[in-house]
């Protein structure tokens, strides 16, 4: 049995209020497109990706740096649709 192995990126929080409720949910909703396993982590500790709650206790504000990592199935994807997400500022409009 094959082990799957574990894909990492760092990328920065780009929008101004950081990680906070929408953020969250949009992380949520795109970790729940796929199978694999999603965590963010910070310097504040780390949650699964489609735990909302877990995610906001991560305190990533603005410039805070987050390692994105995933395992299994399309894990590779994953990484790269929520580095996506994550640097265009969870696609919020700044007011």
């Amino acid at each position: 049995m094959t082990e799957n192995p574990v894909v990492q990126q760092h990328c920065k929080i780009v929008n101004k209020h950081g990680l906070h409720t929408r953020s969250a949910a949009a992380i949520v909703a795109l970790a729940n497109q796929f199978q694999c396993t999603i965590t963010l982590a910070t310097d504040s500790g780390e949650s699964d990706a489609k735990d909302m709650i877990r995610l906001m206790l991560l305190e990533a504000s603005m410039g805070s740096t987050v390692c994105i990592s995933a395992a299994g199935e399309k894990a590779e994807q994953a990484v790269i649709a929520m580095a996506e997400l994550i640097a265009a500022g969870f696609n919020e409009q700044e007011d």
